[in-house]
């Protein structure tokens, strides 16, 4: 029986236990979030209420800022500036041959689209012409049936610039009274 008095003795003693330290801190941070959270939530709100005018106002100090250094520099050492404009300019010129060259290969292609496309429409009027009002996919077609070439794609009577017959049209929408009920 001793051996287990003992044992239970043992065992309560040596029950794992934060440290002290860490018991005070945890407890200060609590203390102080309680007093003065609603501060900093109220501080928060405002912040994010008003960021984009306390980002403006930053960015526009930090352009103001880097002018000022840069007009610094350029006083201190005119050639600095010299050697960046130049710098600038040949940058720009690499630029413009870049566009330059991308921009002919593209009118290149462009027109060897254009010929393959007049290449074909020649190959289609060569095998039976083509007649107004039917496009480039139905002349192939129609150059085959000549039955078909003979019919024409409206009606006799229909003018599509006349309008529609009859009674269609705009009717404007009758009167009456927006709740439905009156009287």
């Amino acid at each position: 029986m001793d051996d287990l008095s003992e044992q239970q003795e043992f065992s309560e003693s040596f029950q794992p236990s934060p440290p002290s330290f860490l018991v005070n801190i945890c407890d200060q941070v609590t203390e102080f979030i309680v007093t003065y959270g609603w501060y900093f939530l109220i501080i928060g709100l405002v912040i994010i209420f008003y960021w984009d005018r306390i980002r403006n106002y930053l960015d526009e100090r930090y352009r103001e800022q880097s002018e000022k250094e840069y007009e610094a520099k350029c006083k201190k050492d005119p050639d600095w500036l010299q050697q960046r404009q130049r710098e600038m300019e040949v940058a720009r010129k690499r630029m413009q041959e870049e566009l330059d060259r991308k921009a002919a290969e593209h009118a290149a292609k462009m027109k060897e689209k254009e010929e393959q496309k007049r290449a074909a429409l020649l190959e289609s009027s060569r095998e039976g012409g083509q007649r107004l009002g039917y496009g480039e996919a139905t002349t192939a077609v129609n150059a085959s049936q000549t039955k078909s070439s003979t019919t024409k794609p409206y009606r006799p009577e229909y003018n599509p610039l006349m309008g529609s017959g009859g009674s269609g049209g705009y009717r404007p929408p009758r009167r009456g009274c927006p709740g439905g009920g009156c009287g």
